[in-house]
């Protein structure tokens, strides 16, 4: 099974990027991350759902990868065809790693300032929680193949950047 794993910082536009490919490559395979909060109109692509839902899902083996961070549980369904690609976690690459042989890594990314922007843009968070997030450093763990897509100019180069790494990794 072909996997990709797309990760970057908060803000770098990587479920924009995601969605235009998406329109571009419909044989892809887009596995939503489950996260334990509920969903809002203009907000990322997620399953929104309650504790209870996720504990049920987890334990009847519905997930290939499952995490917590800022105080929310997240989790990656199990992949029914082939090639997939998801919206990761920089800190969880390693277990998916485990979870999906062979996965490789779209990092995307883009300047701090180009972030904050995109972040204040959102209104989800204060001024403050924006500062914390650009502050954030997860390095990516070695031993993946990581294909570094710069998010900062035009959409149209980042997808098409994106979509040279599919042709090459998945065809």
């Amino acid at each position: 099974m072909r996997v990709l794993a797309v990760v970057g910082p908060s803000g770098a536009g990587k479920d924009t990027v995601i969605n235009a490919v998406r329109e571009r490559r419909p044989d892809l395979a887009i596995l939503r991350r489950v996260i334990t909060r509920p969903e809002r109109e203009g907000d990322e692509p997620f399953e929104g759902v309650d504790d209870a839902t996720f504990d049920r899902r987890e334990q009847a083996g519905e997930f290939a990868l499952v995490w917590q961070a800022h105080g929310l549980r997240y989790a990656i369904p199990k992949p029914d065809r082939s090639p997939v690609i998801f919206n990761g976690s920089r800190k969880r690459l390693a277990d998916a790693a485990e979870a999906f042989p062979g996965l490789e890594v779209i990092h995307i990314t883009c300047a701090p300032e180009i972030r904050a922007q995109r972040l204040a843009a959102r209104g989800r968070e204060t001024a403050e929680d924006i500062a914390q997030r650009l502050t954030r450093d997860a390095p990516l763990p070695q031993g993946l193949t990581v294909h570094e897509i710069d998010n900062c100019g035009p959409l149209e180069d980042a997808v098409a950047a994106f979509l040279a790494v599919l042709d090459r990794q998945i065809g």
